[in-house]
Formats: C-alpha cells, sequence, structure tokens
C-alpha cells in the first residue's frame, strides 16, 4: 500500500523497520517479497517516506471491510512486484495481473477486455470525456498484457507506466472510498437506476 503510495519500490530490508509483525497485519502482505538483486534497483530514485503518509495510509486501510482488505490483498502484491521488475515484459505481466484483480470479479467469465475497461473508468472517472480515455488506456493495458503473455513483444515503457498508475490510483481510490466493488454488475446497477 505504500508503495503504490509512493509510486517506487521500497527495499525488502525496509519493511522489517516500519511494521511490528505481532501488531500490524498489514505486515503479513509486505513479507511476501521474493529476493531482488541490486541490478533491480539502479534506476530506482529513493522515495520519501514520512509518519503522516503512513498513518494517513493505515487509518484509511483500517477503515475497509474485512472483505475489501482481501480483495485489495492481489493488486497491491502486484503492483508492488511490478515496481521490481527490470524488464518491462515482467512488469506489464504484473500490472495486468493488478488490473483484474481491481476490476474484475468471480462473476465476470467472459468479454474480460471490454470489462475491465468499462469498470476501470466507471470506477476512476466521474467525467464522460475522461471515462472514455481512461477505458482506451486500460483497455491498451489489457492488450499489451496480453501480447507480454503470447509473446508478440515487448511492451512500451510508457504503456506499463500509464496501466501501473491506473492501477495505483484504483487501490486508492478503494482507501479514500473505504470500499471497493465486490461485485461490479451489481455496482454498475446500483450506480446507474434505470430512468
Amino acid at each position: 500500500m505504500l508503495e503504490a503510495h509512493l509510486r517506487a519500490p521500497i527495499y525488502p530490508d525496509a519493511y522489517h523497520f516500519r511494521f511490528d509483525h505481532q501488531t500490524t497485519p498489514l505486515a503479513l502482505l509486505f513479507d511476501r517479497t521474493e529476493s531482488y538483486g541490486p541490478e533491480v534497483f539502479k534506476s530506482h530514485v529513493p522515495a520519501r517516506v514520512n509518519g503522516e503518509d503512513i498513518t494517513r495510509l493505515w487509518s484509511r486501510y483500517e477503515l475497509l471491510a474485512p472483505s475489501a482488505k482481501s480483495k485489495l490483498q492481489l493488486p497491491l502484491r502486484w503492483i508492488s512486484k511490478s515496481l521490481r521488475q527490470s524488464e518491462a515484459l515482467d512488469a506489464m505481466l504484473a500490472i495486468g495481473i493488478a488490473l483484474e484483480a481491481l476490476f474484475l470479479d468471480d462473476a465476470i467469465r467472459e468479454q474480460h477486455r471490454y470489462r475491465l475497461s468499462l469498470n476501470g473508468a466507471l470506477w476512476l472517472e466521474e467525467a464522460l470525456q475522461q471515462r472514455l480515455a481512461t477505458a482506451k488506456s486500460l483497455a491498451r493495458a489489457y492488450d499489451a498484457r496480453s501480447m507480454s503473455v503470447h509473446a508478440s513483444g515487448n511492451p512500451k515503457e510508457e504503456t506499463v507506466q500509464s496501466a501501473r498508475e491506473l492501477a495505483i490510483r484504483g487501490v486508492l481510490l478503494a482507501l479514500e472510498r473505504s470500499t471497493i466493488p465486490e461485485n461490479w454488475n451489481d455496482w454498475i446497477f446500483e450506480r446507474c437506476p434505470p430512468a
């Protein structure tokens, strides 16, 4: 969560200095790290972390229902992994997983590209033109992830950055709104009642 807010990786060793494993359940998410060599971090620009950010994020996280906390675990994990990837292809795969975990649910069994774009745009934007632009960006992210999976080529770095930013915004909006839809169909129908 803190990495999403900072839009930068936190070295794995730093987790142990910031969170008490006995009293901080969120630390369990941070423990799911792998061993990364220094070459991954050669272009890393250190992010400033302050107590106010940690307190604010933690307070918002605490307001979430257990189901929302559970739903955010997977996207947070993959956003974190994407920040540690030195290759655009690997980062795009991680972001693709984060976006699907955020904007799709078990009830959505088909049209994943369309539904991810629709759900994400409705969640992230209020104005029509912004929704249309965000839907296109999410569709491009889905396509880039798909091409990465099927070995059709490496995604552009700006595509990775744009997709990561959308995933981060999705998580941070969930914290701000103290919720994230568990069922996107229900959420859309509640927001768009019949005329």
